[in-house]
């Protein structure tokens, strides 16, 4: 397993690239590579990685929880901090619960569909389930662009929708009345809704 010197220093260290080369299980030539400075570093990293690639903790098995402490590595300093911290509320709360336990290369269509299905169902704002979605979302993008994963199975699976309720006529003349009496007709009115 190859181990190269960058050129970089830091510290007085000089910054090595080591890089340890596998076939996942599906037959495919894989590689990781983490940076570190100094040369002991770099020979304990290629021993830390070489053991996971053995153990079977390389990166396409690596479960959503463990993915997710990555994810937020690679955004603290590319995101304000108010951003992080609701992007941690969202995922913390309502998706490494539910799916947090599962690798990566078990994430199956079927398997986000009922996740998406157990969101819609939650007493929520519209608004919000789409925030937790759209936020689950870039995370499996981030899982794609890192060759985690091949594809983003949640593209393939139904976007959340807004649901349309329908009001007949009669309905809708029999409750006039009362939203006159409360000033509620004239705005409905000019947005289309009354």
């Amino acid at each position: 397993m190859p181990i190269y010197r960058t050129g970089k220093n830091k510290n007085g260290k000089q910054q090595y690239r080591v890089i340890v080369c596998y076939t996942d299980a599906l037959g495919k030539y894989k590689q990781i590579s983490k940076c570190v400075y100094g040369s002991a570093e770099a020979k304990l990293m290629e021993m830390e990685l070489q053991r996971k690639v053995e153990e079977g903790n390389a990166p396409s098995n690596l479960t959503l929880e463990q993915f997710y402490n990555e994810y937020l590595r690679d955004l603290s300093s590319e995101i304000r901090a108010s951003s992080m911290a609701k992007k941690k509320s969202r995922l913390e709360n309502h998706v490494i619960p539910a799916l947090g336990q599962i690798r990566l290369s078990k994430l199956t269509v079927p398997v986000l569909q009922n996740w998406k299905n157990e969101i819609s169902e939650k007493d929520m704002m519209l608004s919000t389930k789409r925030g937790i979605y759209t936020e689950f979302n870039a995370m499996l993008n981030h899982a794609v662009k890192k060759d985690y994963m091949q594809s983003n199975p949640l593209k393939n699976s139904a976007r959340l929708r807004i649901p349309i309720i329908l009001i007949s006529p009669r309905k809708r003349y029999s409750i006039i009345p009362q939203m006159n009496s409360e000033g509620l007709y004239l705005p409905l009115m000019l947005m289309g809704i009354a």
